[in-house]
């Protein structure tokens, strides 16, 4: 086994774990926005009906 192996497995595993976290971050964001949008949406038909 070469010497290299190692440190590139570790750097790829960093590099999935970046990207983990980033699109799990995206994912929380677009959620937090969607629910904001929801929530906007609510109120002006509330003002609507009442």
């Amino acid at each position: 086994m070469p010497q290299m192996a190692p440190s590139s497995w570790i750097m790829i595993m960093l590099f999935t774990l970046l990207f983990l976290m980033m699109t799990t971050s995206w994912v929380f964001f677009f959620n937090k926005k969607k629910e904001m949008l929801k929530f906007q949406l609510t109120k002006k038909t509330k003002k609507m009906v009442w």
